[in-house]
């Protein structure tokens, strides 16, 4: 995966990232996230936190915010974008009508979208032996 241009960390290995150039050319936001080459740790009060992955945000106004997270951290975040979404960007599994972000990522097939469970159930996902790989519908 390429790091994107505006990367803080050329030790970072980048897991994801959304950036795309010409996106970010008309003024679009992008993010990035990876595994530190080191872990970093540090002691606060009573708790040792060791960052063992780094978050970033590109927004035009702010330029990059770097956040250096647990996989507690990642986790905590995920719960807490999916309520986000579960309000602002309400998806519905075509097949069975589910909205739960927390537990679903959904998979959009043509007009329609589906939660992982009906995916799996209607072979558009399949398993090869290794995981789940897309199929189709």
């Amino acid at each position: 995966m390429e790091r994107p241009g505006l990367c803080p960390d050329d030790r970072c290995e980048p897991i994801f990232t959304d950036f795309d150039i010409a996106c970010f050319d008309k003024g679009y936001s992008f993010n990035c996230a990876g595994k530190l080459a080191e872990p970093h740790e540090f002691r606060w009060r009573e708790i040792t936190h060791r960052n063992t992955h780094s978050y970033c945000v590109y927004t035009p106004l702010k330029g990059v915010t770097r956040f250096l997270i647990t996989p507690e951290d990642a986790w905590g975040t995920y719960v807490m974008m999916a309520n986000i979404l579960k309000v602002a960007m309400l998806l519905q599994c075509s097949e069975c009508g589910e909205t739960d972000r927390i537990g679903q990522s959904y998979l959009k097939v043509g007009d329609k979208r589906y939660c992982n469970r009906c995916a799996v159930r209607l072979g558009i996902w399949q398993w090869d032996g290794k995981g789940y790989i897309y199929k189709g519908s």
